[in-house]
C-alpha cells in the first residue's frame, strides 16, 4: 500500500519540482531583462545586480525544494499513521471475534477511503 501511494505521488512531486524550477528561471530571466533595461552607468553595479538576481533565484529554488521535502516527509508520516491505525484495527479484530464481518467491512472502507484521499491529493 505504501509503494502504491509513493508511485502515485512520485510524478506529482517531479512535476511540482519542475514547475517551481521553471517559475524560478522565469523570475531570473525577467529580472535579468529588467536589469538590462535599467540605465546603469557603472558596469560593476550592473554585474552585482545580476549576481544578486541569480542568488535570489537560487535561494528560491532551495526554499522550494525544502518545502517539497517537508511535504513528502509529512506525507510519509501520515501514511505511517494510517498504517498504525489499520494495524490497531486489525488487533481489535482479533479481540472481537463475534463481530468479525462488520469489522472487516469497516477496515476495508477505511483503507478505500485512504486510497481515495491519496488519489484526490495526487490529482
Amino acid at each position: 500500500m505504501l509503494w502504491h501511494a509513493l508511485v502515485l505521488f512520485l510524478p506529482l512531486v517531479v512535476l511540482l519540482i519542475l514547475q517551481q524550477t521553471l517559475l524560478v528561471l522565469l523570475v531570473f530571466v525577467l529580472s535579468q531583462g529588467l536589469l538590462s533595461a535599467l540605465p546603469f552607468r557603472n558596469r560593476v553595479l550592473m554585474a552585482e545586480a545580476k549576481v544578486l538576481a541569480f542568488l535570489l533565484a537560487a535561494l528560491m529554488v532551495l526554499v522550494l525544494m525544502v518545502l517539497v521535502l517537508v511535504v513528502l516527509v509529512l506525507l510519509v508520516l501520515v501514511m505511517i499513521l494510517f498504517l498504525l491505525i489499520a494495524f490497531s484495527l486489525l488487533q481489535l479484530l482479533l479481540l472481537i471475534e463475534n463481530e468479525l464481518p462488520l469489522m472487516i467491512i469497516y477496515l476495508c472502507v477505511l483503507i478505500h477511503l485512504l486510497l481515495f484521499l491519496l488519489y484526490l491529493y495526487a490529482h
